[in-house]
């Protein structure tokens, strides 16, 4: 069985990430239990992982759990991972955890939409040099396939956790900047860029505002954190353990998700309503 499901994005209640996220995931075990299921592969997230600090070239092995969480989503995966993984057994259950990063691809209403909608109004935050490991969809399916072939008595995958990724890192506000010109934007390199001390303040801000009018705002800590930091992995344990390789190279990857998002996502008004 492949657990995909999840409540994803950091605009939730932490009462429904931990109904999706973790008691979702206690069903699904359980389900895997009563009906025989012999294995499980929990989708998870790299971000169980994530302090706040940059990861440069960080294996699974060096990347530990975080004592407090930037965001709900990432504690409440964390604990459904932790469930499922400690589920795993040699005589009735083969578990293992795939974690892709930064997942992208045609129709993804989560990642790159929100990056468009915003196209008019963005800016560069920090420095802009950060590097990230992205995964497109094709990859991480692939990553999940493989994850469920290497679930057998005595595999080095039971009970593990890995990350999956495109292959080699990218520029975060590079990729989204090659993206918003492809989609009709100018480029946010010539508009001036947002020191990370004055988007971090303000993004607390936001969150002490927001809860005092009991709203969720989009500019919040995590955010920021994540569009700053450095976010690439070591996926050689994927490489070793499971047989993993990327399908598709970024560079083919991002070319078709920018092609699909032109041609069935993008109002046809919008390109040039993005340069008045």
């Amino acid at each position: 069985m492949w657990h995909i499901g999840a409540l994803v994005g950091p605009y939730h209640a932490y009462e429904m990430y931990e109904k999706v996220n973790y008691q979702g995931t206690l069903n699904v075990v359980e389900a895997c239990k009563q009906l025989k299921i012999r294995k499980l592969i929990y989708s998870s997230s790299p971000g169980t992982r994530f302090d706040g600090s940059d990861i440069e070239g960080l294996t699974e092995d060096e990347l530990k759990f975080p004592e407090a969480y930037l965001q709900p989503y990432a504690e409440t995966k964390a604990m459904g991972e932790r469930a499922a993984l400690a589920a795993c057994d040699s005589d009735s259950l083969f578990v293992t955890a795939i974690a892709p990063h930064q997942v992208y691809g045609p129709r993804d209403q989560l990642f790159l939409a929100n990056f468009l909608k915003a196209g008019k109004k963005l800016r560069v935050f920090g420095k802009g040099r950060n590097k990230i490991s992205t995964c497109y969809v094709d990859n991480y399916c692939h990553g999940l396939i493989l994850g469920e072939k290497a679930l057998f008595p005595g595999s080095p995958a039971l009970g593990k956790f890995y990350i999956i990724t495109d292959g080699e890192p990218v520029f975060f506000w590079d990729m989204i900047d090659h993206a918003l010109m492809e989609c009709g934007y100018t480029s946010i390199k010539k508009r001036f860029a947002l020191p990370y001390w004055f988007v971090l303040g303000l993004s607390y801000f936001s969150l002490a505002l927001g809860a005092l009018v009991g709203r969720k705002f989009r500019l919040n800590p995590f955010a920021v954190k994540m569009m700053t930091i450095h976010r690439w992995f070591n996926i050689d344990a994927a490489r070793k353990d499971l047989g993993y390789e990327p399908l598709v190279t970024f560079e083919e990857a991002f070319a078709k998700t920018i092609a699909w998002y032109k041609s069935s996502w993008i109002p046809e008004n919008m390109p040039e309503l993005a340069r008045v």
